[in-house]
């Protein structure tokens, strides 16, 4: 988790677009635009607002499949030529999404994330929650949450009035749903 000593300081994120590694030694390549959705949901949670994508050329190997990359580079005889892949495509409708409604998201201030373990993680606990140095306690404004998966909260304001992000953060390739119940405290109402 970023600690953010002033709140003037833009939060960058790097879009992952090639094939990486999740569990162990498994490697799989991106599969859909779910993959860059659950990216962007993340870093956002943590207040990121600014997210890039490298145009990195596809890198086959054995650990990937196909590489990928936003482009692939193509020998024809002596001469290359760049081609998009598909997950030029996967960013691109990413990027229309968020547009639709960044004005929302840019106009509140973060305040901090809050990592919760799923009552369905039959580990009962996420190695990346265990490194977080700043996890939040609560919720201001919130009595109560509980998530089916593992969940990450962002909590955000603007003038009096609070926001929160809400990431279903398992493997996008799982398939799984999460239900998150947040209990508002006395008093409060709720625009979703």
């Amino acid at each position: 988790q970023i600690a953010i000593s002033k709140p003037d300081i833009l939060q960058h994120y790097y879009v992952q677009t090639h094939g990486h590694g999740y569990t162990g030694n498994s490697y799989r390549d991106l599969e859909s635009v779910a993959d860059i959705r659950f990216q962007y949901n993340c870093a956002m949670t943590y207040g990121v607002k600014a997210l890039s994508a490298f145009t990195y050329p596809s890198q086959s190997g054995a650990d990937f499949k196909i590489g990928q990359g936003l482009v692939k580079n193509i020998k024809q005889g002596t001469n290359w030529t760049t081609e998009r892949t598909p997950v030029y495509d996967y960013v691109k409708q990413a990027n229309t999404e968020l547009k639709k409604w960044d004005q929302v998201y840019l106009s509140f201030t973060y305040k901090g994330t809050k990592a919760i373990v799923g009552t369905l993680n039959e580990k009962g606990y996420n190695d990346n929650f265990d490194l977080l140095q700043h996890n939040k306690e609560n919720l201001k404004g919130v009595r109560n949450v509980t998530a089916t998966q593992d969940t990450i909260i962002g909590e955000f304001s603007n003038n009096g009035v609070r926001a929160f992000m809400v990431t279903n953060f398992v493997e996008p390739a799982s398939g799984l749903t999460d239900k998150v119940v947040m209990e508002l405290a006395s008093g409060r109402k709720a625009q979703i």
